[in-house]
């Protein structure tokens, strides 16, 4: 009878280690590593109803900044945008993009 080895690393404060201790808050900056608390989250919408990602970052306000100036940049050269002639076409075509955007309650 072989016996299954069972590996107990006792009590540890790794998840302390990777969270800088403060629960699981960390900005979501995909483009590298970021430690800081995020302060700000965007919602953006998905065509795809069957989509299984997260459309929501929660951000420190840094990354805030960059991802709004990214999403600006692009929306100001969507087909979409450029091709809506009212105000209610240019706040639909924004929305597309960005469906919510702030300040994280209690922040």
């Amino acid at each position: 009878m072989v016996r299954k080895p069972v590996l107990d690393h006792g009590d540890s404060d790794i998840d302390d280690f990777w969270d800088g201790g403060g629960g699981d808050s960390q900005c979501d900056w995909q483009d590298s590593v970021c430690t800081e608390t995020p302060t700000h989250n965007y919602v953006a919408f998905c065509d795809n109803p069957e989509c299984p990602d997260r459309h929501t970052a929660n951000l420190c306000a840094r990354h805030y900044v960059v991802e709004m100036s990214r999403q600006i940049e692009h929306i100001l050269q969507c087909p979409e945008y450029l091709e809506s002639r009212s105000v209610d076409d240019r706040k639909q075509a924004v929305m597309a993009h960005v469906a919510a955007w702030g300040v994280i309650d209690g922040q």
